[in-house]
């Protein structure tokens, strides 16, 4: 049995509207949304610091 896996990655300058798409896609296409600031504030609680903002 096949186990079709997508991903789509969005990428671009800042204030190019990455986060425009990405939500209302993700929720059209009912998956989960990884976005950057998410991502950052998971691994910063898991090892107990938090990066310097970027």
């Amino acid at each position: 049995m096949a186990n079709n896996r997508l991903v789509i990655l969005v990428n671009g300058l800042p204030g190019a509207g990455k986060s425009t798409l990405a939500y209302p896609l993700a929720r059209e296409l009912g998956v989960p949304l990884f976005g950057k600031d998410l991502i950052k504030e998971t691994w910063a609680d898991v090892l107990g610091s938090h990066p310097p903002d970027e």
